[in-house]
């Protein structure tokens, strides 16, 4: 609150605890993002910074793929999907040391599982049949 030139809020009764802020939420971010609009995007960056509070710009996701720590990170990995060709995915989002993660395997075409999926559900072969319309095994 300080850093937004709001410390006025930090005393007031709506605000002083938890459950009070979060039944004022609302009213918090208005008050904050009046407060935001006051100032330059460089100058509440420089503000937050100063404060330690996390902070960044919002990015639309067409800028993401080029961000350059998201680039050098490995943030978006490209995967080749036998149906759609290459796809920009994201990447798993822990690192183990012992055992890490892969992209092992691409989703299913469409509707290439649902026979599988409706016997799960507990349906018998003739009605996978009427509802895929699909043949039983037994012909």
């Amino acid at each position: 609150m300080r850093a937004v030139d709001r410390a006025d809020l930090i005393d007031d009764p709506q605000f002083t605890y938890l459950a009070q802020r979060a039944e004022n939420i609302a009213t918090l971010q208005s008050h904050l993002a009046d407060a935001l609009a006051l100032l330059s995007t460089k100058e509440a960056f420089r503000r937050l910074d100063e404060a330690d509070l996390p902070n960044g710009p919002v990015a639309e996701l067409e800028d993401m793929m080029d961000d350059p720590y998201l680039v050098e990170t490995g943030f978006f990995p490209t995967i080749e999907d036998p149906h759609e060709g290459t796809l920009h995915t994201t990447a798993i989002p822990v690192a183990f040391s012992e055992t890490p993660g892969t992209l092992r395997n691409m989703a299913p075409a469409l509707g290439a599982n649902t026979a599988e999926i409706l016997a799960g559900a507990g349906l018998s072969q003739a009605e996978i049949a009427s509802v895929a319309g699909t043949p039983t095994k037994a012909g």
